[in-house]
């Protein structure tokens, strides 16, 4: 289902970001975390309160237009 979402997200008109998270556990926020792509500066996991926090900040900053990035530790 998520890869469905993506591709119409993607496809779309719309001004989007796609954050992909590797393995999402239920840690506490940090505040830190690394963005990268598959392979490329990526890491095992991150915590809902931190991918949460990065797509807040992701809204108010507009960084990462158009583009699937992970975000993780």
């Amino acid at each position: 289902d998520s890869e469905e979402m993506a591709k119409r997200v993607m496809n779309s008109d719309l001004k989007w970001t796609v954050p992909r998270g590797p393995r999402i556990t239920d840690g506490a926020r940090t505040g830190e975390w690394r963005v990268g792509y598959v392979g490329v500066n990526s890491g095992m996991q991150i915590s809902y309160a931190d991918i949460a926090a990065f797509l807040v900040q992701e809204a108010e900053k507009d960084q990462h237009i158009h583009d699937a990035p992970v975000v993780s530790y």
